[in-house]
């Protein structure tokens, strides 16, 4: 290169000076040749073109050098941008290698957050998404395109609701430096417009020029759901736990009434006990009303004990309910005359008003006494001496889907209740209010069994009431679907009574004698002649003597129990017709039906309830019904409840069994189930009616087949009538009662 540039610098020097040279002696020579010059004036245009050329070649020196200068620099600065630019060659690749790794990690963490079960977003400082995951996707229902670029108060089932209060707002748009993170609960709203609960977690990230801000967002449903139910079983723990500890209350309470209400009336009894057996100075009116006293209070001791055993067998399912047709003025008249003396005592009118023509109901007539006796009795315990209780029932209108109701008030005028009380009062063990001071508080039993057996018969009981202007409770049961009440009262009292003066012979057997002189009082006060034993083995030789119409047992006795003496009674053929009406504090009844007595009654008992049972075993021999049924557990409830009524039942498994039965033993009425194994009801109603022998014994079908034609064909058969299995046995007794009673 600089071999190059001293070449160029010497032609250039060499044409210039030589051009120098020739013009300067070109201009000597024609100056030198023309006349009338100074000889001075050649020379001096020689030199002047000399110096011009010497002067003019320093400068083209000069010039020249500078270009050399410039051109070394150019050299220099060539070579320096030839190495950046190998440098920048190598950093473009060194770049793109990078670049690549970059892109292959971005990839990853971006297959990585897809992956992920939250949804991530983030978000710039003016709240606009700049990413989405596909848990987010799927979790808010937009795609990353939809949404990118949105505010993220879209996603937000409140936005406004955020606003300056530390929450999302506060990141996106009041530039809040002092918080650098958020972890709480809110409410995202889908792209839909469905919400849910959402847990977020909002993080910031500082990059060099701006600020981004990570949402991580997890739905929490089943957590919110859970923590749900968590406190809705907390909840009813703490519930049951305040019940608990009210039902312990109550029970102490319960305690201390029962003792107060035992020792009360025993303490009457005792005193009024030894006042008669001490004798000194009793005369007739001091002895009938210590008397007086002593029956009150057993009556009180009764009511109590009947009340506890009451509760007790229907808190355990086993209440026996001895269901039948009865007439709301028979019953009402029961118990207006059994609260009577009461009433007296406080000079208290009972009135009643019946609407004409009530319909029956269909019921155990000693429960719906119980109830109505109990709220007679309430009504004139709160009722100051000298008011009045009234008692009326009329039909109204059904509850719910049922048919027609009747409705039964009892109201007074005294001493009321608060509003807030009447539901409470229903409560076991509730008593509320304040007390009368000659009224004892009892034990709070009475409503709630009241209501247990009006609910039993699908019915209803309720009270209202005002402080100081009395009480009015009713309650309604069904109506029986059948004629209206064409007996009073007095007639069927009447009835009875005409009906147990027959001189029939009852045989009392009971280990206490003072039960069986209060019923050979009783019996012999209605008609009966009485026969009397102390135990199973001296009722044995008395029934086989005598042969009674009709032996009262009890279970327990020294000697022989019950249960043996009517083993023996009805495995003697002499004895086996004998009617035998248990009376018993033995709980277990199924025992003794199943031994052969024909009906069980509890201790303690009321005098009226063993009369009438009395009065319809004397009645005449119990009826044969024969039970055809494959289903086992309906077949024996069916022959228990008819062996309460009265009947004699026995129970077959199919249509031969049936068939077989009645041509050795016939019965008075047959209930036929028409699906059994071996031979179906529709073959056995088909050969009994062909046969003359059986062709007479009326038949009720009792059948879970309710198709079309079922009922038609076997009413044509020879069926006198038809029970659907889904109606119950109420409709199926009544039919049974009302064949066999023609």
């Amino acid at each position: 290169m600089s071999f190059l540039y001293s070449k160029r610098q010497f032609i250039f020097l060499s044409s210039v000076l030589g051009l120098g040279l020739i013009l300067s002696i070109s201009g000597f020579v024609v100056v030198q040749s023309r006349d009338g010059l100074s000889a001075w004036q050649p020379w001096t245009l020689l030199a002047g073109g000399l110096l011009l050329t010497g002067l003019l070649l320093a400068y083209i020196m000069a010039a020249l050098g500078r270009t050399a200068t410039v051109e070394r620099l150019v050299g220099l600065r060539t070579q320096e941008l030839s190495q950046a630019n190998q440098r920048l060659v190598e950093e473009v690749a060194v770049r793109k290698q990078i670049e690549t790794r970059l892109q292959g990690s971005e990839a990853g963490v971006r297959a990585i957050l897809d992956a992920t079960v939250d949804g991530i977003i983030t978000m710039d400082e003016e709240g606009t998404i700049q990413s989405f995951n596909s848990a987010a996707e799927n979790l808010f229902a937009y795609s990353a395109v939809e949404i990118i670029g949105e505010n993220v108060k879209v996603l937000m089932a409140e936005p406004d609701k955020y606003k300056g209060n530390g929450h999302l707002g506060q990141f996106m748009g009041t530039g809040d430096q002092t918080a650098t993170s958020i972890d709480r609960e809110a409410e995202g709203r889908r792209q839909d417009g469905t919400t849910f609960p959402m847990d977020i977690a909002v993080n910031e990230v500082q990059l060099a020029d701006r600020r981004l801000f990570t949402g991580i967002v997890r739905d929490i449903s089943e957590r919110k759901k859970l923590e749900s139910e968590i406190d809705q079983y907390t909840e009813s723990l703490e519930k049951a736990y305040a019940e608990l500890q009210q039902l312990d209350e109550l029970k102490d309470n319960f305690l201390s009434s029962v003792s107060h209400e035992l020792r009360t009336p025993l303490t009457a009894i005792k005193g009024s006990a030894e006042i008669l057996l001490d004798g000194e100075g009793v005369n007739e009116q001091i002895h009938e009303e210590f008397l007086t006293i002593i029956n009150s209070e057993c009556d009180r001791l009764t009511r109590l004990i009947n009340d506890v055993l009451d509760l007790a067998r229907m808190d355990a399912g086993q209440e026996r309910w001895d269901d039948g047709r009865c007439f709301m003025p028979d019953i009402v008249a029961t118990a207006v005359s059994s609260v009577q003396t009461l009433a007296m005592r406080k000079n208290i009118g009972v009135t009643v008003e019946l609407d004409p023509g009530l319909p029956g109901v269909w019921c155990d007539k000693d429960k719906i006494v119980q109830v109505l006796n109990n709220l007679l009795s309430n009504a004139i315990k709160f009722t100051p001496d000298g008011g009045s209780v009234q008692v009326s029932a009329m039909e109204v209108g059904p509850i719910g889907d049922g048919g027609p109701t009747i409705e039964i008030k009892v109201s007074d005028n005294g001493v009321g209740m608060d509003p807030g009380d009447l539901e409470k009062i229903f409560l076991k063990f509730k008593q509320v209010g304040d007390f009368p001071p000659d009224v004892h508080r009892g034990t709070g039993l009475g409503l709630p069994i009241c209501k247990e057996i009006v609910g039993h018969y699908d019915g209803k009981i309720w009270c209202e009431s005002e402080p100081g202007k009395g009480s009015v409770f009713t309650f309604a049961i069904p109506a029986h679907q059948g004629g209206a009440a064409v007996e009073s009262a007095a007639d069927v009292d009447g009835f009875s009574a005409a009906r147990s003066t027959r001189q029939k012979t009852i045989l009392v057997v009971d280990d206490e004698a003072n039960v069986r002189r209060l019923l050979h009082h009783e019996l012999t006060s209605h008609g009966y002649l009485v026969l009397e034993a102390e135990n199973g083995g001296a009722a044995i030789d008395l029934a086989r003597e005598h042969r009674p119409d009709l032996i009262t047992m009890d279970v327990l006795m020294p000697v022989l129990d019950g249960y043996d003496a009517i083993k023996l009674i009805k495995g003697d053929p002499a004895t086996k017709d004998i009617p035998i009406l248990i009376l018993s504090i033995v709980e277990d009844q199924n025992l003794g039906i199943e031994f052969g007595a024909n009906q069980f009654i509890s201790k303690p008992f009321t005098v009226e309830e063993m009369l009438e049972s009395v009065s319809r075993l004397l009645s005449g021999s119990a009826k044969k019904v024969l039970i055809a049924d494959d289903d086992e557990v309906l077949a024996e409830t069916l022959r228990f409840q008819l062996e309460q009524r009265g009947f004699s039942p026995s129970v077959v498994h199919n249509g031969q069994d049936v068939l077989d039965f009645i041509e050795i033993e016939p019965p008075d009425l047959v209930v036929l189930d028409l699906k059994m194994p071996e031979v179906d009801g529709f073959e056995t109603l088909t050969e009994m009616k062909r046969k003359p022998d059986t062709a007479k014994i009326p038949v009720i079908v009792l059948s879970g087949l309710e198709k079309d034609g079922v009922k038609v064909r076997a009413l044509s058969l020879g069926a006198v009538d038809f029970v659907p299995k889904a109606e119950g046995l109420s409709r199926l007794h009544e039919e049974i009662e009302s064949i066999l009673s023609n």
